[in-house]
């Protein structure tokens, strides 16, 4: 989940960047905007599609045994006699 913190500030940036093209009529900025936004997105997409695998599989709930946990744990002891 800690990978998500890296979004915001890739996005923040990448809006100065398209402010800075628009701004200064640049088509450099305009270029290195694009790349950013193209690059924000597939940076996006990779990380939901590990967030919802996490979620699927537990992991991101802190299910260390997945949504079908063994339930060895909650039957009682058997005592075996000598």
């Amino acid at each position: 989940m800690a990978v998500w913190s890296v979004v915001f500030p890739w996005g923040t940036f990448t809006n100065a960047a398209v402010e800075f093209g628009r701004l200064m009529d640049s088509p450099a900025f305009d270029v290195f905007s694009t790349a950013l936004l193209l690059l924000l997105v597939l940076m996006w997409v990779i990380i939901q599609i590990f967030t919802l695998e996490g979620i699927v599989t537990g992991r991101v709930l802190g299910m260390d045994h997945g949504w079908r946990k063994l339930y060895d744990d909650r039957r009682p002891a058997v005592i075996k006699e000598a």
